[in-house]
């Protein structure tokens, strides 16, 4: 699907990302002609070309492709007859991690699933998300 991004709007319009460096000392000159068919020579203001920019919505979807590492458990179970003087019937340890990294992402330094929220009405729009948790945790099963 394709995410709304908000954060890089208003990033935009503030001059606040690395995207907005270029011309801000010599101005932004771009690719096209004059009404009279010349090459188009005209510089324009970094600052006002980007707050204008950050004023169109759809120069801010983005494609939400990604794939991720999302889950990770090892665990080790412990053989029956080694728990036989023992009041457990099974024990088993594991060693869990949860979003350790993204493979592959279409949206540079954001997280599709770290949206705005995660209801139907606002799917695909993200504002201000903060980076999608990592989580290393261990667990034991004990039976008895």
């Amino acid at each position: 699907g394709d995410v709304f991004m908000g954060s890089l709007q208003t990033g935009t319009s503030y001059g606040n990302l690395a995207m907005t460096l270029e011309g801000r000392e010599t101005g932004l000159i771009f690719e096209g002609v004059t009404k009279e068919g010349a090459a188009n020579s005209k510089t324009v203001d970094a600052q006002s070309y980007w707050s204008k920019l950050s004023g169109i919505t759809e120069a801010f979807m983005y494609d939400a492709t990604n794939a991720r590492l999302r889950e990770v458990s090892l665990g080790y179970t412990v053989p029956r007859n080694l728990l036989a003087k023992t009041p457990f019937t099974s024990l088993k340890a594991s060693l869990v991690a949860r979003n350790l990294f993204m493979i592959y992402s279409k949206t540079e330094g954001f997280d599709p699933e770290a949206g705005f929220s995660n209801n139907s009405k606002t799917q695909g729009y993200e504002f201000g998300s903060m980076p999608t948790m990592r989580s290393i945790g261990f667990n034991i099963n004990v039976s008895f």
